[in-house]
């Protein structure tokens, strides 16, 4: 119950952005930048716009998947390690920086590597003292290539600038409505002379790192479970099928909503496989003092554990078992339908955080996964490797939950 003293804290008091910048020496890897504009961006304008770029969303997928995946009209082994960084990439990318340098090779590969090099690089230099970082960051590789990541961005971003820029006086050109124009706009109405076209591509590797990592692993760790309990395709791709007749087979905002088995799905993957065993991370910037009186020092990071099956209240079922519906039969309830999706951030249920500084991209990353997901099972068959026995085992590096990477998914379209 200590979790709820944390709740009256501002970010500046007790701040997520601090301890993930210190778990991954975010002064070094330029992680450490908090920035309102970015905040305002995500909390604000993407949520307030999700649902506009349902459509445009499915189209990135689709056409990653005609453009990347092999045919699979029989049984195909997919690396979705490999092949989902790109779909998650591309899809994000169309409200991140807009159409079409939503597919341009050059910016997909420089907003995937920069994560890579952000993780790889801090592990490294976390081995040193911290006195001889300052010069052993140079003999690291990845934190050389961290730099070249954010000039490259910039590199990368200033034509598209330019041509918007141009644009910007031509009464038949229509504004765009992506995330450079919300960080522009707010910029501009808060007067913050700080932020220029640096601080722009800056920004855009920091909501890409954000965004496309965690989400892909939701991905794989749904798959892995679909893969490994088949009984799970028939009714969720049933009802994927059945919410999208009234929309001629175009996703449209409503249906994501209305897929509630799926959202359920999602939910209870999620609940054996978090994105990480420690959550609601905070780094007390002033001291706070806990209900049991407990004192917690300045500068002190805290955490909560989201793997204790042990705790799920006991309403839910048997915590232990993989029950792929258990929020769908608890949303049955009229009281409740509005409860135990995905998305939501609970005592219960703090893979997202808690509290009002919770993962603001929370319903991002909802709408990515169950637009992704619903492609797949509406155009495939999955399965494991006959050689697969259950669902295969995580691998955990720190705090963070991964899907086995030497296991593949077969895939096999759907005449």
């Amino acid at each position: 119950m200590l979790a709820h003293d944390l709740k009256p804290y501002s970010r500046h008091e007790a701040s997520g952005m601090k301890a993930l910048a210190d778990r991954h020496v975010g002064h070094y890897t330029t992680i450490d930048h908090e920035s309102d504009i970015m905040l305002g961006a995500i909390k604000i304008d993407l949520n307030r716009n999700l649902g506009t770029f349902v459509g445009d969303v499915e189209h990135e997928v689709a056409h990653c998947f005609e453009t990347q995946f092999p045919p699979c009209e029989d049984w195909t082994p997919i690396d979705l390690h490999e092949k989902l960084l790109r779909v998650v990439a591309q899809a994000s990318a169309r409200i991140f920086v807009g159409y079409p340098m939503c597919r341009d090779e050059r910016w997909l590969e420089c907003s995937t590597k920069f994560a890579t090099d952000v993780m790889t690089g801090g592990e490294k230099l976390k081995q040193w003292h911290p006195w001889l970082r300052p010069v052993a960051q140079y003999f690291i590789p990845e934190m050389t290539r961290i730099r070249g990541d954010h000039r490259r961005a910039l590199e990368l971003l200033l034509p598209e600038l330019r041509k918007r820029k141009a644009k910007l006086d031509d009464p038949d050109t229509s504004p765009h409505n992506d995330m450079i124009r919300w960080m522009q706009d707010r910029a501009k109405n808060t007067e913050d002379k700080s932020f220029n076209e640096k601080e722009l591509a800056n920004l855009q590797m920091l909501t890409a790192t954000a965004a496309i990592h965690t989400t892909r692993l939701a991905i794989i760790h749904a798959l892995y479970d679909l893969a490994a309990r088949p009984e799970y395709i028939e009714p969720l791709r049933n009802e994927i099928l059945d919410v999208m007749k009234d929309g001629d087979g175009v996703l449209q905002k409503q249906h994501l909503t209305q897929m509630k088995m799926l959202d359920s799905f999602m939910k209870e993957s999620q609940r054996h496989s978090p994105p990480s065993v420690a959550t609601y991370q905070r780094k007390a910037m002033v001291p706070i003092k806990l209900s049991n009186g407990f004192n917690i020092p300045a500068g002190t990071i805290v955490q909560c554990n989201t793997n204790i099956l042990d705790q799920t209240p006991a309403e839910w079922g048997d915590p232990h078992a993989f029950d792929g519906f258990r929020f769908y039969q608890l949303r049955s309830k009229p009281e409740d339908a509005n409860k135990f999706q995905f998305a939501s951030p609970t005592y219960d249920s703090m893979q997202f955080g808690f509290g009002r500084d919770a993962c603001p991209g929370r319903f991002f990353a909802s709408n990515q996964i169950k637009i992704i997901l619903a492609y797949i099972l509406s155009h495939y068959d999955i399965k494991f490797d006959e050689g697969v026995v259950g669902r295969p085992k995580n691998f955990m590096f720190e705090v963070n939950v991964l899907a086995d990477p030497t296991k593949m998914v077969l895939f096999k379209k759907i005449q």
